[in-house]
């Protein structure tokens, strides 16, 4: 954490250690020596817990990097790393009942705007207006539709023009088998996989 003014409780813990040094060399046999003591270092705890929040009021938020930069005036919290991300909470859809509500009881509504990662579904999400809501999943692979084969013409013994209806956007090529029967396990040679690109015809020999 970045805090501007730790060198300000270095320089009170040297002045409170000054203090107790002369108050031990006057008053060395005094029980109340220890208590002085004892009250002197909570004093330096407390002024110091209240010179980092001031720190953090003052520079708009805490910073947490390995750099020392300072923390971005809008930000309370203002976290960096080149090589790090953050994880947050990974709850799956029926541990998500079970959050934690605002009146302290599990299963009640949380905070608006309370964030999680959903390992059921895969997204994140946001409890916002009384329900969770989605803010990013993963885009579905969407497989696109098959090409159409058209009747053969040009029929003879041993060819036949194949005729195929491409209706597929955005496909540059497309394979192309011939097989001798209906579950396609015996081809006709040069006829398994054949790259026919985006041609429409294809001329098959060798019957």
């Amino acid at each position: 954490m970045n805090l501007v003014k730790q060198s300000n409780c270095l320089s009170q813990m040297y002045n409170f250690k000054h203090l107790l040094k002369i108050f031990k060399n006057v008053n060395k046999s005094l029980k109340t020596g220890k208590i002085f003591k004892n009250l002197l270092y909570s004093l330096l705890i407390i002024n110091c817990q209240f010179s980092i929040l001031n720190s953090i009021a003052q520079t708009g938020g805490a910073a947490f990097n390995i750099t020392g930069a300072a923390a971005d005036n809008s930000a309370i919290l203002d976290i960096s790393s080149s090589n790090q991300g953050i994880l947050i909470p990974r709850i799956s859809t029926n541990e998500r009942t079970s959050i934690i509500g605002t009146n302290g009881n599990a299963g009640n509504a949380p905070a608006e705007g309370l964030m999680i990662f959903n390992t059921t579904t895969k997204c994140f999400e946001a409890y916002v207006n009384g329900a969770w809501s989605i803010i990013s999943c993963p885009v579905p692979c969407i497989p696109p539709d098959a090409p159409v084969a058209a009747a053969a013409t040009n029929i003879s013994c041993s060819s036949f023009q194949a005729n195929m209806v491409m209706s597929v956007a955005g496909v540059t090529s497309y394979c192309f088998d011939v097989a001798t029967d209906d579950g396609f396990t015996t081809f006709i040679a040069g006829y398994n996989n054949r790259i026919v690109n985006n041609n429409t015809t294809c001329v098959v020999t060798g019957l």
